[in-house]
């Protein structure tokens, strides 16, 4: 597959699922068993209409309607220029409007293209930009539909109207298309943000970059270039580089799976042939549509009315969960933005409340990188527990979620112990049978929610851990009385996903930077974040 810019990345990222399908269907229009636009110019479009950069190209789509109507002496319509003129070619588009006759006064066909002359201007659409043009329109009979276009376009059929109704024309559509994309794509200040660091680390390496080089350097870098700039910026703070990098990656990494998922000819599992295996798709497309994180789901009803987590516990978890492999590439961005970030939240918040001393400048850590990463691991172990004490939750009311989360949290027991000899059981043909032996040994994993550790047994023993866990756990939704309400149990099933999605993301980045030695990295980071906090804000308090 050819290489991707980091722009076409951004691009395909922002698209909602609607506006995605629009230009699929723009890519698969066909006439004479052939496409009708180019890839160049459905990517073209797509720039366009993502970057909202299509103002000025409205005006000149309202002046090719006119000429489109002035085509069809017959009907004055515009639909017909559009549809029979065949592929979309510049030299297509010249053959046709040379074969109409008696165009009325006001549109003269000229070397490059037609010229339209109104009251006020003269206006020539060129023949290069009439394929362009066409995609545009067809992408906007798709998404704000026919009927709003033609409420602006009618306008324009029968003769040359004056400048201000080309005008009032154009900027209708504009409005129309803006309320469409308002909802289907970030907003125009969000992609401003994001093309600006997208250009900063394109620079740096100098050439278009990829998720794998939005790393710890390029944001720290990032951050002292825009921090220092005099006339405001929209990334001051070291927390606001530290997010925006990490949603970089992640929008990044999704569309590179988007294109590497579009750019194979077949799905199998020759690699090599430029396969894509049908396992990496549906890993691949499950991150892509899965929108909410563990936090955030954890976070809306009816979840939110179980604590789970309390505040202290959900403000570490942000620092670190931000998806699968994100806190791990950039780990020492991590602890960059919980101490140092969280340093400069303590200095803005003083300025602000004109309490600003020297002391908070020029020793701004209050904890150190191991002493974070304590507190990380600290954090691991409250979430092991958090997790016994839902196991206790769903074993005790005979829950199947309780078995999944009993063989994630212990997987060396050997649950195979609870089943029957199955040799005597006969073979299902059915397959929605469920095995009897599958049932009982359910039914005995549920005996042992009440059983007390005895012995060396691995199983009994976890019950207790999950029972003595519950029982210490003082928060809402963790006593006897709820556990007789169905739908706070259902809660507890339906929270299990997600808090394991959470300890994985946890534990590995607790793995990871175990591994590694923080104490140089920290005291290096410290003379770069007292500089710059030096640079700006020292003047605040005299230092």
């Amino acid at each position: 597959m050819e290489s991707v810019s980091a722009e076409e990345l951004l691009i395909e990222e922002g698209k909602s699922g609607e506006i995605s399908a629009a230009f699929d269907a723009l890519k698969e229009t066909t006439v004479d068993e052939g496409p009708k636009y180019s890839q160049k110019t459905c990517r073209e479009l797509a720039r366009a209409i993502v970057c909202r950069n299509y103002g000025k190209t409205l005006l000149e789509l309202a002046y090719l309607l006119v000429i489109a109507s002035a085509c069809d002496r017959r009907t004055n319509r515009y639909e017909e220029f559009f549809w029979s003129s065949g592929v979309a070619r510049p030299s297509a588009f010249k053959g046709y409007i040379q074969y109409c006759q008696n165009l009325p006064a006001g549109i003269e066909l000229v070397e490059n293209g037609v010229t339209v002359q109104t009251d006020t201007e003269s206006f020539t659409v060129t023949y290069s930009r009439m394929p362009f043009l066409s995609a545009l329109l067809e992408f906007l009979m798709t998404t704000i539909g026919y009927a709003d276009l033609n409420e602006h376009a009618e306008a324009l059929c029968g003769g040359v109207p004056s400048r201000a109704v080309i005008g009032e024309a154009a900027n209708g559509i504009s409005r129309r298309m803006y309320e469409y994309l308002r909802e289907h794509l970030p907003s125009a200040h969000t992609q401003r943000k994001t093309h600006l660091l997208v250009n900063f680390v394109n620079d740096r390496i100098g050439r278009n970059s990829g998720p794998d080089d939005i790393d710890d350097d390029a944001l720290l870098e990032f951050w002292i270039d825009q921090s220092s700039d005099e006339d405001g910026s929209d990334f001051r703070t070291y927390p606001s580089v530290f997010q925006a990098g990490v949603e970089l990656r992640k929008a990044m990494a999704h569309a590179l799976d988007k294109f590497r998922m579009s750019g194979a000819r077949s799905i199998g599992t020759d690699v090599e042939a430029g396969e894509v295996d049908p396992g990496d798709i549906e890993e691949a497309a499950e991150a892509i549509e899965s929108d909410m994180s563990p936090l955030a789901a954890l976070a809306v009803e009816p979840l939110e009315s179980i604590k789970f987590l309390n505040g202290r516990e959900t403000e570490t978890a942000t620092e670190i969960a931000h998806g699968p492999g994100i806190a791990i590439a950039l780990s020492q961005s991590v602890f960059r933005n919980a101490v140092f970030g969280r340093a400069q939240s303590r200095i803005t918040n003083a300025l602000r409340h004109k309490r600003l001393t020297g002391n908070l400048i020029h020793e701004p850590a209050e904890k150190s990188y191991p002493a974070r990463l304590e507190d990380y691991r600290e954090f691991a172990d409250r979430l092991e527990k958090s997790l016994l004490a839902v196991l206790h939750v769903l074993a005790i009311t005979r829950r199947p979620e309780a078995i999944e989360l009993a063989m994630t949290i212990r997987p060396d027991i050997d649950f195979g112990s609870l089943a029957d000899d199955t040799s005597q059981e006969p073979e299902w043909q059915d397959s929605s049978v469920i095995s009897i032996s599958a049932v009982r040994a359910a039914e005995r994993f549920y005996d042992y929610a009440g059983a007390r550790a005895a012995g060396d047994d691995p199983l009994a023993a976890l019950m207790a851990d999950a029972r003595k866990a519950f029982r210490s756990n003082a928060r809402q939704g963790f006593n006897d009385d709820d556990l007789e309400k169905d739908e706070v149990v259902d809660s507890f099933a339906e929270a299990v996903p997600h808090l394991l999605s959470l300890r994985r993301e946890v534990d590995a980045f607790v793995r990871f930077a175990a591994s590694q030695e923080w104490d140089a990295l920290f005291d290096s980071d410290t003379a770069v974040f007292t500089q710059q906090f030096q640079l700006l804000y020292g003047e605040h308090h005299g230092a």
